[in-house]
């Protein structure tokens, strides 16, 4: 099983930690409210075999910077650029827990990149 690894993003709203494990397309899944995103991103690149999946720490969790309260749009904005480097895509983005409309949210931003919301 690959250990997932941490990266820094800098945004304009300041420091975003991301996950990331594996090899192949790109799976973006943003965390629920019970398990860390490392956790998530380590268990997940053993069962997703040719995904290289990112977990992204919300603002204000973990490694990324507080941002203080925002919508969900304004989270997705945030992310979405955080997400910028990912290329054309196609990227997948999958939401657990109370951030499925968040997914949906960041899939809207990414625009033709995202292929499907999970």
């Amino acid at each position: 099983m690959e250990t997932a690894t941490p990266h820094y993003i800098t945004t304009t709203a300041g420091q975003i930690r991301l996950w990331q494990a594996g090899h192949g397309a790109d799976l973006v899944v943003l965390p629920g409210l019970i398990n860390s995103a490392e956790e998530i991103a380590t268990r997940l690149s053993a069962l997703c075999s040719g995904w290289r999946v990112i977990v992204p720490e919300l603002p204000g969790i973990g490694g990324s910077a507080n941002i203080g309260p925002s919508a969900p749009e304004e989270m997705a904005s945030i992310l979405a650029e955080a997400l910028s480097w990912l290329g054309d895509g196609p990227v997948v983005v999958a939401g657990l827990d109370l951030t499925d409309i968040l997914a949906s949210r960041l899939a809207a931003k990414l625009g033709a990149k995202a292929s499907r919301v999970l």
